[in-house]
């Protein structure tokens, strides 16, 4: 542009265009330029709004893939949690069982109180409920039966509590002549309640 504002100065000078001539060409020219900048401006204000355009798109699928990807995440760990919590209540749905097939007692395991409750069966039961009986009228037991309570059930009932599935739970024998109460109640290898704890009994004989 430059050039050909010298171009026409100089036909200026030389008297080959008039004053007139010259001040339309020289506007001419100029107005070329106000045309081509504003243009230019225009291209450049339609490249910054595509950018912007572009930049907020990209920050939106950011947002959405960040918003899946922590929703995946924990729809996972609520899936891995629940399959856990499953598997917990199958092994120790399994231990009732197990502990009903050995043993001469029903067990039954109760989710909502993490407890396994123990209710005696056969010969064993009528020998529970002659001594509740006897221990409710009199505070006796018979020499046999707190043997038996003490060396064996309450041993294996310790046994049972520590191992996997039971531990953390609570094991229950239940009293014959009232279901809804306890006669032994172990947690994880510890007796926390025992009916018959103050029978006195000698060992040497």
């Amino acid at each position: 542009m430059e050039e050909q504002l010298k171009k026409l100065r100089s036909l200026l000078n030389d008297g080959l265009i008039t004053n007139e001539e010259y001040n339309s060409l020289r506007n001419n020219i100029l107005s070329g330029e106000k045309s081509l900048n504003k243009e230019i401006l225009g291209e450049q204000a339609t490249d910054k709004s595509n950018v912007d355009k572009l930049s907020s798109t990209s920050q939106f699928n950011w947002k959405i893939l960040i918003a899946v990807g922590i929703t995946a995440i924990v729809a996972i760990l609520a899936v891995s949690i629940l399959i856990i919590h499953n598997n917990k209540l199958n092994d120790k749905r399994d231990l009732a069982q197990q502990i009903t097939n050995d043993t001469n007692y029903t067990v039954k395991y109760v989710a909502s109180r993490d407890a396994f409750e123990c209710f005696a069966s056969g010969d064993w039961q009528t020998e529970l409920t002659n001594n509740v009986e006897e221990y409710a009228s009199n505070d006796e037991v018979s020499t046999s039966f707190i043997k038996d309570w003490r060396s064996t059930v309450i041993t294996s009932i310790q046994a049972r509590s520590q191992e996997r599935q039971g531990k953390g739970s609570r094991f229950e024998i239940m009293n014959p002549e009232n279901e809804k109460k306890t006669l032994l109640v172990i947690k994880d290898g510890k007796v926390v309640e025992d009916t018959f704890s103050d029978i006195t009994y000698d060992y040497n004989n």
